[in-house]
């Protein structure tokens, strides 16, 4: 899923997932991934991993980077 952390329905947007369920966060350079991650701890998700850019986040999970043209 694809949450934007600027818009202005990412709190609407959060609430919508399982709060049970394990997040991993991150982000084109790892920036916005850090705010997501405080935003979605204080709204009650325990389970939140910062993976940092979508680099690292590639080499962390295993999976490649695809970008659509």
């Amino acid at each position: 899923m694809n949450l934007d952390v600027n818009a202005a329905d990412f709190a609407e947007q959060a609430a919508r997932l399982d709060q049970s369920s394990p997040l991993v966060i991150y982000c084109r350079s790892g920036a916005r991934a850090v705010t997501a991650v405080r935003h979605l701890r204080s709204a009650g998700f325990a389970d939140v991993v910062n993976a940092g850019s979508v680099t690292a986040a590639s080499r962390a999970t295993g999976l490649a980077v695809v970008v659509a043209d």
